[in-house]
C-alpha cells in the first residue's frame, strides 16, 4: 500500500479545501441569483433583488418539501384519520398563506407606499422639481420592510408596552 509523502497530502488537502470553497461560494451565491433573474425576466432589477427572490425562492422550495415529505410519511402510516388530518393540514395551510400575505406583503407595502407618498417623493420633488414622481413596487416594498423591521426590533418603551399586549380575546 502506497502512502503519499506529507507534502503530497497537504497539497491534495488545500486542492480539496479549495475546490469545496469554490464550489460552495458559486452555489450560495450564482444559483439564487440565476434563480431570481430568471423568475422576474420581464423587468429589469437589481441583482441584490434577483438574489434574495432567488434565495427565498429556493429556502420556501426546501421548506415546502421537506414539510411535504414529513406530512406524507405521517399520513401513510396513519390511514384511520385521513380526511381529518387533511382538513387540519389545510387549514393550517390557509391560516399560514394569509399571515405571510398579510405580514409578509401587503403590510411593508403598504407601509412603504406611504412613507415613498409622505416622505421620499416629496423631497425628491423640493430637491429637483423637474423629476418625475415615481414609485418602483419592489423599492416600496423593501422600504416598508425594512422599517418595519427597524420598528419591531427597537427596545423603545413603545415597543415593550405593545409587546406586553395580550393576544387573546378571552
Amino acid at each position: 500500500m502506497f502512502l503519499p509523502t506529507f507534502s503530497t497530502r497537504i497539497t491534495i488537502l488545500f486542492a480539496w479545501m479549495w475546490l469545496f470553497s469554490i464550489i460552495l461560494g458559486l452555489s450560495v451565491t450564482l444559483i439564487p441569483l440565476l434563480l431570481g433573474s430568471r423568475l422576474f425576466h420581464f423587468s429589469k432589477m437589481h441583482d441584490i433583488y434577483a438574489y434574495g427572490i432567488g434565495l427565498y425562492t429556493l429556502m420556501g422550495t426546501i421548506l415546502l418539501t421537506e414539510f411535504a415529505f414529513e406530512k406524507f410519511t405521517l399520513l401513510s402510516r396513519n390511514e384511520d384519520n385521513l380526511k381529518s388530518s387533511l382538513w387540519t393540514g389545510f387549514v393550517g395551510l390557509m391560516k399560514w398563506t394569509y399571515l405571510i400575505g398579510i405580514a409578509g406583503i401587503l403590510l411593508p407595502l403598504v407601509y412603504g407606499a406611504c412613507l415613498d407618498l409622505c416622505m421620499i417623493i416629496p423631497f425628491k420633488r423640493y430637491i429637483a422639481p423637474e423629476a418625475s414622481a415615481e414609485m418602483q413596487l419592489l423599492q416600496v416594498w423593501t422600504l416598508g420592510v425594512i422599517h418595519l423591521r427597524i420598528i419591531l426590533f427597537w427596545d423603545g418603551e413603545l415597543v415593550q408596552s405593545l409587546r406586553n399586549v395580550p393576544l387573546s380575546l378571552s
